[in-house]
């Protein structure tokens, strides 16, 4: 039984649900041509019968699951290769899944809402590095509501299915692993921050950091002062490096305007807003150009400038 989002309206998380359909019966009854949708849910449905655990999250009830359509799926696990790992396929799949959460964009308030997935240590450890808690995905609603999952685009709920023990959110988007913070960064363009941590052979901590916010400067905020940062030490850079990198997650939901953050290089920063998000730092403000980027440890935000300790900026030589 389909519900549609304005049929739906603001009780659909208040009521019970009344569809004599399981979510896998959604999904057996979209998996083949001719069911009367515009798209086909004939792969995410074989990956969960082929996962025994992440179908166990699915039928365990009050759950919420993002199905991507065959037409997102396909290429996207086919473009991940050898990478596509019995493995990661399951954290993919318990990325997909909300637990104890019915997400409906039809029937919620919130403009942006942290949806907490069942990817979570220790189970999928490899693929995820949080201190507790599942891994997130921000939900932006709208005409159409769209998700971010910590790739450059994001995908749109198509249509919103109610089920007898959950719901159904068909997305234009396989949601692929969130990955560390620098396969991040290079995928956000942020080259010079990875080429700058290799230097500062801070790569594998970073990428290892739990429960942090990481603030990647774009590449023309680096190139501003390549000369000088040609100049530093390896424990100068470090430290210019670690004074971008906050000691907790912290998304554009959560955000406490004015809040002093502690960094790993010592001064603190903070962030306000939330569609127009900005990082402070010294009286230095710069710009969130991508917030919300999820990643293995936690968060990253996408920033237009450095933050750095005033008497930094001095010795660097930018005003």
């Amino acid at each position: 039984m389909k519900v549609s989002v304005s049929a739906i309206g603001a009780f659909a998380l208040l009521t019970p649900l009344v569809s004599g359909q399981t979510i896998m019966d959604i999904f057996n009854t979209y998996s083949h041509v001719g069911s009367g949708k515009s798209y086909t849910l004939a792969n995410i449905t074989d990956a969960l019968k082929a996962d025994p655990a992440a179908l166990a999250l699915v039928n365990q009830g009050g759950s919420t699951f993002f199905a991507p359509i065959d037409s997102s799926y396909i290429p996207a696990v086919g473009g991940l290769g050898a990478a596509a790992t019995p493995n990661y396929l399951h954290a993919a799949l318990s990325y997909h899944t909300l637990l104890s959460q019915l997400y409906n964009p039809g029937g919620s308030a919130q403009a942006y809402a942290l949806l907490e997935t069942a990817l979570k240590a220790p189970i999928s450890s490899q693929y995820v590095n949080l201190p507790n808690g599942g891994q997130k995905i921000v939900a932006l609603k709208g005409q159409p509501t769209k998700l971010k999952y910590g790739q450059p685009s994001q995908a749109v709920i198509l249509e919103t299915i109610v089920a007898s023990n959950g719901i159904v959110n068909v997305i234009d988007q396989f949601l692929l692993v969130p990955p560390a913070v620098s396969a991040s960064a290079s995928t956000f363009g942020a080259t010079q921050f990875v080429k700058y941590l290799g230097q500062a052979n801070m790569t594998s901590m970073v990428d290892g950091l739990s429960g942090v916010t990481v603030l990647v400067p774009q590449d023309n905020a680096f190139q501003a002062i390549a000369s000088t940062l040609a100049g530093y030490s390896t424990q100068q850079l470090q430290t210019l490096l670690q004074s971008h990198i906050i000691k907790q997650t912290v998304f554009s939901t959560n955000i406490v305007g004015g809040a002093a953050l502690t960094t790993f290089g010592g001064p603190s920063v903070s962030l306000s807003g939330t569609g127009g998000l900005t990082a402070t730092g010294d009286n230095v403000t710069a710009t969130v150009v991508n917030s919300d980027v999820t990643v293995a440890g936690g968060a990253m935000h996408v920033i237009d400038t450095q933050i750095e300790h005033l008497s930094r900026r001095r010795v660097l030589g930018v005003s």
